[in-house]
């Protein structure tokens, strides 16, 4: 480094050390190359005081190296610097990253106005690129090299930033700035998930003798050469593996470990155990990137996406795929994870109610539930050498020897004991001794290896759900059959009306969830599609090898063809669930027809019988003053049944001519027209409701300019 330029480094180490962070001097030109992820995260970080005083410095330094008279390219290099400074401040404000107050800016922009043009240059040419012409952005430099290695790859989150910024290592790792919502929604879920107590005390070197696995590790140079360490790992050998530095500056020495260009980690069941070496170790470039990726895992998002920061430094391959998963067993497995209101993380119901109304459980009939599961994934890095994957899944449901466990750490440990047993990849799902160094290669791999599993799933609870709805609909349509009702009592007829109805509600409410989540998980393929699979489709002028990654998106597109033939066989089951429901109903009200039929014959009866009845208990209680026999019952009885047979003529007759002509004012009670079966309003002097039986014999009368009945 020149010496007038390492003068000025040494005149304002705030800004050498706090803002820049290492920058790397390049011989041929003496200019300095500054990472832009970097820098912006650190100016996100930095005070306001702090801010101007870092200005203030790099004005007084070029302000003394340009008043030197050493040579051009020395003041070259600090006015680079300068410029450098101010496009990086220009992207952090311009597309607003991270929370830089405005008012700084100008005061930067007053005190060092060494080109100042070049934000408004900048802003025109980024506006004007390729990368934000069109619906597609332009292509990435996937084989940009590496700056500011040290600090970007090797140096982790906490010691760059712990002594900078108050607050919990969460806080710290999640970056979210004072008075930022995130602190409401997003904090306190990881910390119920990860308590900041637990990542204190392993970084202060708590020691965890715990021999349950918890996660897997593979760390690999570009060569292909692994290092040492890896496998399934108890959550203490993993911290101690992650806290290894990945890029050696002479791997090649003796003794020192091969770079760990390629980084694998998958962690099933996500808590605790495993997030906390993670959350501990990650770089800076990695911690904004996970923090994201770990809320969608825990929000069960559902997404496909490539993302690529502003400065194009980084690139973010991830997707989020939400499912469901079908157990049957004994004892249900709820998941003991737990969200900030108490609830599981994820939720398991109950599915007896599918099969209740056909059969009783016995105590030894398994069970059968329906568990939440995700599958998540991002691939995150630099180039085509110098990459990372995390692979995140649940597996709370599986019991310890369940013969369909393909991916919890019981299945890995049981494959662990056998001889000559593969060493493989949990997380694309194939030999880790023959790794896919591509980052686009393994992450469409991956997305191609998960879609399969989850379509398996998903083929199952279809196949299930068709087999027990047609069980119960097709082979049991009882309510049309009325040889069968006639020799049924009500009670069980009503009751089991009732359970059937509310049996197409719930029916209903399950199917209408599934309905949710698949299409979900095809929108968000289709949505992959649109913007952002050209990123995987551009050429490699260098390799004469063929595109796998090609030929796995066209795979993993059949795939999600068959996706879409399960969505629609989901859809045919609503519909005919909604056809039995409305079957149902009309059933219901040609039942409640025959229940009012009933009623009047049992009301017709009672005036038939009752007559001779009460004739027969005044014969018996000696009220009339002449001797019982059959002829004075008889008589009597006819009497009554005369009576009861001049209510209705007496009360029709009452009507037309006892009661008095309406008068012209209206009131507001509602009586039955005599028209129609509805209602209209009643004069008010009207003493008595209309009889039904009288409508027809009742004379019109005019009232107003409107004929009407009384």
């Amino acid at each position: 480094m020149p010496r007038c330029l390492s003068t000025a480094f040494m005149m304002w180490p705030t800004i050498y050390h706090q803002a820049f962070g290492r920058a790397y001097d390049d011989p041929s030109n003496t200019t300095l190359a500054i990472t832009g992820p970097t820098l912006r995260l650190r100016l996100a970080v930095l005070g306001r005081h702090k801010m101007l005083n870092i200005v203030s410095q790099l004005h007084e330094a070029r302000r003394r190296c340009l008043s030197d008279t050493g040579a051009i390219l020395q003041r070259q290099a600090i006015r680079t610097l300068c410029c450098s400074f101010l496009r990086e401040v220009s992207h952090h404000l311009l597309y607003a990253e991270h929370s830089l107050p405005r008012p700084i800016f100008y005061q930067v922009q007053m005190r060092c106005p060494v080109h100042c043009s070049v934000l408004h240059d900048n802003k025109h040419r980024a506006m004007s690129s390729n990368q934000f012409s069109g619906p597609h952005p332009g292509g990435y430099n996937w084989h940009q090299p590496i700056l500011s290695a040290e600090s970007a790859v090797n140096e982790s989150v906490m010691s760059q930033w712990e002594d900078e910024l108050d607050g919990t290592i969460l806080q710290i790792f999640q970056l979210i700035p004072e008075g930022s919502p995130r602190l409401y929604y997003q904090a306190k879920e990881l910390e119920v998930i990860c308590p900041p107590h637990v990542l204190q005390e392993l970084k202060e070197g708590g020691m965890d003798f715990s021999s349950h696995l918890i996660a897997w590790l593979d760390e690999r140079s570009r060569s292909g050469v692994t290092r040492k360490g890896g496998g399934w790992l108890t959550r203490a050998d993993l911290y101690a593996a992650l806290r290894v530095k990945r890029l050696q500056i002479d791997s090649r020495g003796e003794g020192n470990p091969p770079n760990a260009d390629r980084r694998l980690v998958y962690l099933p069941n996500p808590d605790w155990r495993g997030l906390s070496p993670i959350i501990l170790t990650s770089s800076s470039q990695q911690a904004p990137i996970l923090s994201t990726f770990l809320w969608k895992h825990i929000t069960a998002d559902c997404s496909i996406q490539a993302s690529f920061p502003i400065s194009g430094r980084t690139f973010t391959l991830e997707f989020h795929l939400p499912f469901f998963v079908w157990k049957n067993a004994k004892t249900v497995l709820r998941d003991k994870r737990v969200r900030s209101d108490k609830s599981p993380l994820r939720k398991s119901r109950a599915l007896a109610f599918l099969k209740k109304c056909k059969t009783g459980l016995k105590e030894d009939d398994a069970l059968d539930y329906l568990h939440e599961s995700q599958w998540s994934c991002v691939v995150t890095g630099f180039n085509n050498s110098v990459w990372s994957a995390h692979g995140f899944t649940d597996t709370y449901f599986y019991e310890a020897d369940d013969q369909f466990d393909r991916s919890s750490t019981n299945h890995y440990a049981r494959c662990m004991d056998e001889e000559e047993v593969i060493y493989w990849d949990p997380i694309i799902g194939s030999d880790a001794n023959l790794p896919v160094m591509d980052p686009r290669e393994y992450f469409v791999a991956t997305l191609r290896n998960c879609t399969k599993g989850i379509i398996e799933e998903w083929t199952n609870i279809i196949t299930r759900l068709e087999r027990m709805m047609g069980y119960y609909i097709d082979d049991e349509d009882i309510f049309l059959d009325d040889d069968k009702l006639a020799f049924r009592a009500a009670d069980d007829h009503s009751k089991t009306l009732q359970e059937s109805y509310m049996w197409t509600k719930k029916v209903s409410i399950l199917l209408e969830q599934l309905r949710k989540r698949i299409r979900n998980h095809n929108t968000a393929w289709e949505s992959f599609k649109a913007t952002d699979i050209h990123y995987f489709s551009e050429s490699r002028p260098q390799s004469e090898a063929p595109n796998r990654t090609i030929h796995l998106l066209h795979s993993n597109d059949t795939s999600m063809a068959d996706l879409k033939t399960l969505e629609v066989r989901l859809r045919d089951l609503c519909d005919k669930n909604e056809g039995f429901r409305r079957s149902l109903e009309l059933y219901l009200q040609v039942e409640n027809n025959r229940t009012i039929v009933l009623q009047q014959f049992n009301i017709n009866f009672i005036q038939i019988i009752s007559p001779p009845a009460l004739a027969a208990s005044m014969m018996q209680s000696n009220v009339l003053p002449w001797k019982s026999g059959f002829l004075p019952w008889l008589i009597i009885s006819g009497v009554l049944w005369a009576m009861m047979a001049m209510v209705r003529p007496a009360l029709a007759w009452y009507h037309r001519t006892i009661c008095k002509k309406p008068s012209s004012s209206l009131t507001a009670p509602l009586v039955q027209d005599a028209t129609v079966d509805g209602f209209h309003w009643q004069p008010d002097d009207m003493a008595f409701p209309l009889p039904t039986f009288a409508r027809h014999r009742a004379a019109p009368f005019t009232f107003g300019n409107r004929e009407t009945w009384p």
